[in-house]
């Protein structure tokens, strides 16, 4: 995580969390706090986190339908403001991801969401724990080279790590 924080801190960072519920992205926004930032999110429980805190950051919630299962924003509104940014860093929780299939996404629409997200910001950074990897979920969202760093946990298989290495990705293990 000190790695997340640790780009997000350089300058005054414009910074999308876009999550599935998920330990690591909240405690990302968790560390982000103290910082000033300019955050937009789809997911509610950190736009919830950073806006009760003391946060020196400016939150968006980025609108759209709720989806209730990840109590994040989805939908055409969502992409709307998604498709308008241009942020420095773009962090991406995924369901699912390995190296044959990529990220992938349980639904359509959380699928389309994370795919727009892919390619906006200077660099996008998935965050997954390693239980994630090797599985998928039915719809595709991206190749893994859609991203240009991965944070996972040290759990992750060496074969994975040397995978991910080969595509010039840089691969942080917290």
């Amino acid at each position: 995580m000190k790695m997340a924080i640790d780009l997000a801190s350089k300058d005054k960072a414009y910074l999308v969390l876009a999550t599935d519920p998920d330990a690591a992205t909240i405690e990302i926004a968790r560390k982000l706090i103290n910082l000033s930032l300019k955050v937009i999110t789809t997911d509610l429980h950190i736009g919830v986190l950073l806006a009760d805190m003391d946060s020196n950051s400016e939150v968006t919630l980025t609108g759209g339908t709720i989806d209730r299962s990840s109590q994040s924003c989805i939908g055409d509104k969502a992409r709307e403001v998604i498709d308008s940014i241009h942020p420095d860093y773009t962090f991406i929780s995924c369901n699912a991801w390995d190296f044959k299939c990529g990220i992938t996404a349980p639904t359509i629409e959380k699928a389309n969401l994370k795919r727009d997200l892919t390619k906006i910001g200077s660099k996008r950074i998935l965050v997954a724990d390693s239980s994630k990897y090797g599985k998928s979920q039915l719809y595709e969202v991206a190749p893994l080279d859609a991203v240009d760093i991965i944070i996972t946990d040290s759990n992750l298989p060496k074969e994975a790590q040397e995978q991910i290495k080969s595509l010039n990705i840089k691969l942080y293990l917290v």
